[in-house]
């Protein structure tokens, strides 16, 4: 019997460690290192939340960006990576946040972040720009 329970504990950690993914994320994936660019570094008016932009350059211009609010010693990815640096500007109250991102033919696209348990939270699916298009394109006057 003893050897019946044994495996089942450890089963029963590699569960428990797989259930949790989120306590896993701390932080940026190897291979991304902060931009020291001042330009990129935003800060909310009550000081507790820091935007950080990490860059990896994989060579041939394949070049990515993640964006990351650190809040204490929690770090939350503002998704979706991409290809460029973005800027960012918080509403007075620290609790909404805009993020304007470039994209690879010059338009811009906009997300929206909410603070949600001391966690910066998308709070749309797609772009505000995409949003747009889509209200845009649904309309019987634009001709689809």
């Amino acid at each position: 019997m003893t050897a019946f329970c044994r495996p089942a504990q450890w089963l029963v950690v590699a569960l428990i460690l797989a259930a949790t993914p989120a306590l896993a994320a701390s932080g940026p994936p190897s291979g991304f290192a902060l931009t020291d660019d001042a330009d990129l570094a935003f800060t909310s008016p009550d000081k507790a939340t820091k935007i950080e932009q990490y860059m990896k350059d994989s060579g041939d211009f394949d070049v990515k960006w993640q964006a990351w609010a650190r809040r204490g010693d929690q770090m939350t990815e503002l998704k979706p990576e991409q290809g460029y640096g973005a800027g960012f500007r918080f509403t007075p109250d620290s609790q909404w946040l805009v993020r304007m991102q470039k994209t690879g033919s010059g338009e811009q696209d906009l997300y929206l972040y909410h603070v949600d348990k001391g966690a910066f939270v998308s709070v749309t699916k797609t772009s505000f720009s995409d949003l747009a298009w889509a209200y845009f394109h649904s309309r019987p006057d634009t001709g689809r």
